[in-house]
C-alpha cells in the first residue's frame, strides 16, 4: 500500500511537472548580423541548462553550442545560415520559439547582385508533379539536404547532400530516399520540415487525399542520424474537407509547439481553414483534431502567413481568398491551449494574390506584409 501511494505521488507530481513547462523566450541576440564562423549570444529564459539540451537554428540549419543556461545561450554562426528568425528548442521540455527579429548572415565580397553573380543553372531529374519544395539539414551533418512532395507518387523524395563541397551538380546528392504514404493524390500537396515534436530533429509534413473521407495532414517523424536519412512510418491526422496542404506550419496559441494550418481552395463550401493543435512530446508527434475557423469567411483559400503585426507577441494570419482579390487580416487571441482567431478586417490587392509573406523589410520592429498578384 505504502509503494502504491509512493507510485501514485511520483506520478503526480511529474505530470503536474510536465504540464507547468513554459516555453522558451528570446529577449534579445547579439550581434544581428554576421559572417559563418560568428559567435552569436542568444538572451531569454527557459532554455536548457547545458548546450546538450538545446537546439539552435538558422533557418533550417543547425548551430553548435558552446554554452548555454536557463538564461544565454552562445552558439556559432553555421554555414548554410539563412535570413530571418533564430528558433530555440529546449530538448528537454521539447518546446521551441522563434525570435521577434531575424538574423542577417553576410558573406565577404558582398554587396550587390547581378546576373553573373550566379553560376549556370543545374538540372536534377524529378518525378513529374513535384507540389512542395524544401531545403534543410535533415540529418544534421551541417549539409542542406533536398526534399520534394512527389504528388504523382503520394511520397516524399529526399535527397541528401553529400557534402563535396565546390561545385554544385546533380553528383552533389544521393540517390532519393522516399517516404511513402496511403490515401489519394492531393490537389497542391505541400512540403514542410518543422520540429514537430521538440526533440531537435527536422519532421516532415505533407498531405494525402481521401484518407479518412477527407483529406489529410500526414507526418513522418524524423530518426535520423548524420550520413543517414531515415524516418518513422507516416502518421495521419484528418483535415475537414478534400484537401489539406500545409499552408503554415507554426506556434499559433505560444505554447511552444508548432500547429498544422490547412485548408479548402474551392469557393462555397463551408469550411475555408481549419487548425490541428500540436499536443506532442519529445519522441510521440501527436495532434487534436482540426478545428474548422472562419467558416464562410473566406472565399476559398490560396496562402496563409502568420506574423505579429501589433507587436503583442502573438502572431497575426493573414489568409488569401483563392477567388477574389483580397486578404483578410486575422487577429490572434488564443492562449496555451486553447485556438481563437478573428478576421478584423480585408486588405483589396486588385487581382488575385499568391505567396504572401510578413516580414520587416526596413528593421524599424513593425512586420509588413508583400505579396505576389497574378491574373
Amino acid at each position: 500500500m505504502h509503494l502504491k501511494k509512493a507510485f501514485f505521488i511520483i506520478v503526480l507530481i511529474f505530470l503536474i511537472t510536465t504540464s507547468k513547462a513554459q516555453s522558451p523566450s528570446i529577449s534579445s541576440f547579439t550581434p544581428a548580423s554576421g559572417e559563418p564562423g560568428t559567435v552569436l549570444t542568444i538572451n531569454g529564459t527557459n532554455f536548457g541548462s547545458v548546450p546538450a539540451n538545446n537546439v539552435v537554428y538558422f533557418g533550417a540549419v543547425s548551430a553548435a553550442i558552446s554554452n548555454a543556461s536557463t538564461t544565454q545561450i552562445v552558439v556559432t554562426v553555421p554555414l548554410g545560415a539563412q535570413h530571418g528568425p533564430i528558433a530555440v528548442t529546449n530538448k528537454t521540455t521539447g518546446l521551441s520559439k522563434h525570435s521577434a527579429l531575424p538574423f542577417n548572415p553576410v558573406f565577404s565580397g558582398g554587396g550587390r547582385i547581378i546576373p553573373a553573380s550566379f553560376d549556370f543553372k543545374i538540372d536534377i531529374p524529378l518525378s513529374f508533379d513535384i507540389e512542395g519544395l524544401t531545403l534543410a539539414d535533415i540529418n544534421g551533418d551541417g549539409w542542406t539536404d533536398l526534399a520534394v512532395a512527389n504528388n504523382e507518387a503520394n511520397a516524399i523524395d529526399i535527397y541528401r547532400n553529400l557534402g563535396l563541397g565546390g561545385d554544385i551538380t546533380p553528383a552533389s546528392f544521393d540517390t532519393k530516399v522516399t517516404l511513402t504514404t496511403t490515401g489519394s493524390s492531393a490537389n497542391e500537396a505541400g512540403l514542410s520540415m518543422t520540429d514537430l515534436d521538440g526533440d531537435g530533429k527536422l519532421d516532415a509534413i505533407t498531405s494525402v487525399g481521401l484518407q479518412f473521407g477527407n483529406a489529410s495532414f500526414t507526418t513522418f517523424r524524423n530518426v535520423s542520424t548524420p550520413g543517414t536519412i531515415a524516418f518513422d512510418a507516416p502518421a495521419y491526422w484528418q483535415g475537414n474537407r478534400d484537401e489539406s496542404p500545409p499552408y503554415f506550419v507554426g506556434d499559433i496559441d505560444g505554447d511552444g509547439r508548432p500547429e498544422l494550418v490547412g485548408g479548402e481552395g474551392s469557393s462555397g463550401v463551408g469550411a475555408d481553414l481549419w487548425i490541428a493543435r500540436n499536443i506532442s512530446n519529445p519522441g510521440d508527434i501527436q495532434f487534436a483534431a482540426s478545428i474548422n475557423f472562419l467558416t464562410g469567411s473566406l472565399d476559398g483559400l490560396s496562402n496563409v502567413a502568420m506574423g505579429d503585426l501589433d507587436n503583442d507577441g502573438k502572431p497575426e494570419m493573414i489568409a488569401s481568398h483563392d477567388f477574389g482579390s483580397s486578404f483578410s487580416i486575422i487577429k490572434n487571441t488564443s492562449v496555451p491551449g486553447t485556438l481563437a482567431l478573428n478576421v478584423i478586417g480585408e486588405i483589396s490587392t486588385e487581382q488575385y494574390n499568391r505567396a504572401v509573406q510578413i516580414v520587416d523589410l526596413n528593421l524599424d520592429g513593425k512586420m509588413d506584409i508583400c505579396w505576389r498578384k497574378t491574373s
